[in-house]
């Protein structure tokens, strides 16, 4: 087997593999997001694995700066986007790939190799067999064909328009409101609306009276929230109930996800929400090994 870095001209053929691996995946607009996105100066690196010149798998990895509940910031990788052809599965394919992503993150100075993955997931058993260290996760979303009789709390969020002070605003909020936890930082409003606001499903923002604002993703089936920016801390829940309410109004339904067990599980019992466990691995690229700093704040909107 073969491993090629940032293979030229192969656009095109990854973007049929993602699909082909992941039905529905996305086309040019989802393709450039993840893959030819700047972040920092820097875009996402993509390796591919062949065989007689037959492709088998790939994956990214997508670089970006994590402010530890320590006062320091380091560059990570973050796994993105890995696929392994049916056919070419059990073959170790995977395996190579976080090899190779680590190298890369050994090459570029950055720190840890980080990944998003389900707890049932079985790239899951492979990141913690290769050593990563497991910060739990939860995916949490309503059931289908769950419905609200809180009309007064959907009827409370205002959807508001993209305006550069109102971005600035939030930017601001989330920073602080994020403050001593471990998160992935943002410098400025721009970089952040980059992530959170300007994506390829649409976006909607909403204020809620009193409670604070949220950024959700328009998906075909979920209202997802992206960043939740409460007016203060202990507001988070009844702001989430809010537009968890306004989701099942209009029919939709409601996904979030959190690091906090906490708030998962006042999620699980005020709503009614089903989840998934999942994790958020470390693994060492540098000399110092990575540790779980603390509290972590991760919303949806910085998955990649």
């Amino acid at each position: 087997m073969r491993l090629d870095l940032n293979p030229e001209g192969a656009d095109e053929h990854y973007l049929e593999a993602l699909n082909s691996c992941f039905g529905g995946w996305g086309g040019q607009r989802e393709f450039d997001w993840y893959f030819r996105r700047p972040f920092g100066g820097r875009v996402a690196d993509r390796f591919v694995i062949s065989e007689g010149g037959e492709w088998l798998a790939g994956s990214a990895v997508s670089w970006r700066r994590l402010m530890g509940a320590d006062g320091v910031q380091r560059l990570v990788g973050i796994m993105t986007g890995s696929w392994t052809l049916p056919a070419a599965r059990g073959r170790g394919c995977f395996r190579a790939m976080i090899d190779a992503s680590r190298q890369r993150c050994v090459e570029e100075g950055a720190a840890w190799l980080l990944a998003f993955v389900t707890k049932d997931n079985g790239s899951r058993r492979l990141l913690q067999a290769a050593g990563s260290l497991m910060i739990p996760t939860h995916y949490l979303w309503s059931e289908e064909g769950a419905a609200t009789f809180e009309m007064q709390a959907a009827l409370s969020c205002r959807q508001v328009d993209p305006e550069p002070d109102r971005l600035e605003s939030w930017w601001r909020q989330s920073a602080q409101l994020r403050g001593r936890h471990t998160h992935l930082f943002y410098e400025d409003a721009a970089a952040w609306t980059d992530q959170f606001i300007d994506r390829p499903l649409p976006t909607d923002l909403l204020e809620v009276e009193r409670l604070g604002s949220v950024a959700i993703e328009r998906h075909p089936v979920f209202d997802r929230v992206l960043a939740s920016v409460p007016g203060r801390p202990e507001l988070r829940l009844q702001l989430e109930r809010a537009v968890h309410a306004r989701a099942l109004h209009n029919g939709r339904r409601f996904f979030t996800f959190t690091t906090s067990r906490e708030h998962a599980a006042m999620l699980r019992e005020t709503l009614d929400l089903g989840g998934l466990d999942g994790f958020i691995t470390l693994l060492g690229a540098a000399e110092e090994a990575p540790n779980d700093q603390g509290i972590w704040a991760v919303e949806s909107g910085d998955r990649v």
